[in-house]
């Protein structure tokens, strides 16, 4: 029995991600120079050294010879500008930046990496290195991959992580950590037999260790298949156009799918929206969803988290009722579908046919239903793209001296979002501070500009955007009237990215009468970085830090509102109530009130 109990707990170790901890400064070590070899060298013949050094040491205890690899990574004369990507630990402590006395480096290799990576003055420059796309050449396809690929692909991933990833320090896990968790993961699956799922499934897990609503894990973005799709997809609408003026089609097009939508609420899951068909039956708005197809919804969200990096729940449950993720888990034509609290059968749901009118009825995501018969006030959603009537409702807020809301809750459609500073304010104020990674010393994240979203007129606008002066130039005044009203702006999950920096604009040119609405932002803001990954996948990750007006950052966290409201249970009467829009109306007539008693 004792055998039996020792066999079977042995089989289990196999399976677990180990590293041995006496070669654990080894392999950090290495993995750091793959970062050097990658980034800076852009050698990859040094690359393939370290991946197969890699390979060899885990687990073998063989010395990786790190003199050989300086050696062979630093020339003996180097260039005056020569530089040397560093992470802190390997070669450097922190400021002022003093080489580390490690025995692995030879006496000649330290003096040799301090000219590198410091000059001869010794200083630290400032320079920065706008990160954008890191290619993979000859990408094969998922299938064709092989082992090398597998192992490279881990190490770029990693190493783009802890060279330019600016939150990396704020992560669950230490980053080295994952390193030593991860790499016996992606050797196993270098050798498996179905090397491409193992890869593939290792690398979803692996991005969503870091925990960044800008991080995703998607196909290559072939931008010139992209263009030659769209301008065919334009050639067939209009071919369509013709031929349904000379032979008109009355017939609606229709999709197979299932007649429900759902939307959670922290770890509830309730139903949000129905078709009216015989395959609802029985069912109501509001009914609490205990499992879909078995799978429980704890169990769900556990499973969208592993396969998703999100910044926290709020913004999971978010993307899942947007995208009606929850059908995601059937993979099935038809649904068993377990009521909370219901001792009957799971109720057994196939897909039934939508046309497109009825899908926008009954099973479309929640529409913001415009108040534009509310007297006394302006509404305008930044996804607008009609720039004349954009335009004529800020000018009407201002010259009628009406409150105004800004409906936040969506993403900018176009640029002429720029229109609204000019209205709040007759000066030009900073909105947001940029931070940008060194060169040498990445992790050290140095100021590089202030961002200025203000433009008095179209010359102002076409100057700036050709760089012929900088932003915070403002040599017009803008000819129009500021809005003096209260504004309000309406923000939740669906605020994002360069709808939150339009938020931080509001907020920097509006100093007197401004109230934020709703729930916290996404917190997904700053440029991304793409590194390209074997199998044709590409990682997108913040690069770059950006902060407010009052140097604040609220990465993963959002904008927090001044007044919050919280998400309702849908019910069959109010399915459709914007509940934050609703608490602003409330908002703006109680202050009209205030100020008819004063």
């Amino acid at each position: 029995m004792t055998k039996l109990i020792l066999g079977i707990f042995a089989v289990l170790v196999t399976f677990l991600p180990v590293h041995s901890q006496s070669d654990s400064p080894d392999l950090l070590k290495l993995a750091r120079l793959h970062g050097v070899a990658f980034f800076v060298l852009e050698d990859k013949v040094i690359e393939d050294e370290i991946i197969e050094k890699i390979r060899l040491l885990d687990g073998s205890g063989q010395d990786p010879d790190f003199n050989l690899l300086i050696e062979r990574m630093i020339p003996d004369a180097p260039k005056p500008n020569y530089s040397l990507i560093d992470t802190a630990g390997l070669l450097l402590n922190a400021k002022p930046y003093q080489l580390i006395n490690d025995s692995v480096f030879t006496a000649k290799n330290r003096d040799r990496l301090q000219f590198a990576i410091l000059g001869k003055s010794g200083k630290v420059k400032g320079d920065q290195k706008d990160l954008r796309v890191i290619e993979y050449p000859n990408n094969p396809e998922l299938a064709e991959i092989d082992s090398t690929d597998v192992i490279r692909s881990f190490l770029r991933l990693w190493s783009s992580i802890n060279y330019y990833y600016p939150y990396k320090d704020e992560l669950p896990q230490h980053w080295d950590s994952v390193f030593l968790d991860y790499l016996p993961i992606f050797l196993k699956a270098s050798r498996a037999e179905n090397r491409a799922k193992q890869y593939n499934m290792g690398l979803h897990k692996l991005s969503a260790e870091i925990n960044d609503s800008h991080v995703r894990l998607s196909e290559v973005f072939d931008k010139r298949a992209h263009n030659q799709a769209h301008r065919q997809a334009k050639k067939d609408k209009k071919a369509a156009r013709k031929t349904a003026k000379q032979s008109p089609d009355t017939t609606e097009k229709k999709w197979m799918l299932f007649p429900v939508r759902f939307k959670a609420i922290d770890s509830c899951l309730y139903i949000a929206k129905l078709f009216p068909c015989a395959e609802t039956e029985g069912l109501e708005i509001g009914d609490q969803v205990e499992s879909i197809n078995d799978w429980s919804v704890p169990q769900m969200q556990a499973r969208y988290d592993e396969l998703y990096a999100n910044s926290n729940s709020v913004r999971r449950n978010f993307e899942m009722n947007r995208r009606n993720s929850w059908k995601s888990f059937t993979k099935r034509d038809t649904m068993r579908l377990k009521l909370k609290g219901v001792e009957a059968d799971p109720k057994i749901m196939p897909k039934v046919e939508v046309t497109l009118s009825e899908y926008n009825s009954y099973l479309a995501p929640q529409q913001i239903k415009s108040p534009e018969n509310e007297a006394g006030l302006v509404y305008l959603k930044i996804s607008d793209d009609d720039k004349g009537e954009f335009k004529s409702k800020l000018k009407k807020s201002a010259k009628e001296d009406l409150p105004l809301i800004i409906d936040a809750r969506d993403y900018p459609s176009g640029l002429f979002i720029t229109l609204i500073p000019k209205y709040l304010s007759k000066k030009s104020q900073a909105t947001a501070s940029f931070y940008s990674s060194s060169t040498r010393y990445p992790g050290v994240y140095a100021y590089t500009s202030t961002y200025h979203m203000f433009f008095s007129n179209t010359a102002d606008m076409l100057f700036k955007m050709l760089r012929i002066y900088p932003t915070h130039w403002q040599p017009f005044i803008p000819l129009v009237k500021t809005i003096d009203a209260p504004v309000v702006v309406l923000i939740d999950e669906a605020t994002m990215s360069w709808g939150e920096t339009t938020v931080m604009s509001i907020a920097a040119h509006k100093k007197e009468n401004l109230t934020l609405i709703g729930r916290n932002t996404a917190g997904a803001n700053g440029n991304i970085g793409l590194v390209q990954l074997a199998g044709q996948k590409e990682l997108s990750f913040t690069r770059v830090i950006i902060n407010d007006q009052c140097d604040q950052n609220y990465q993963r966290q959002g904008i927090p509102p001044d007044v919050y409201v919280a998400p309702s249970i849908p019910t069959p009467d109010h399915q459709d109530q914007d509940l934050i829009l609703q608490t602003a109306l409330d908002f703006l007539r109680e202050q009209e009130k205030q100020a008819v008693m004063e």
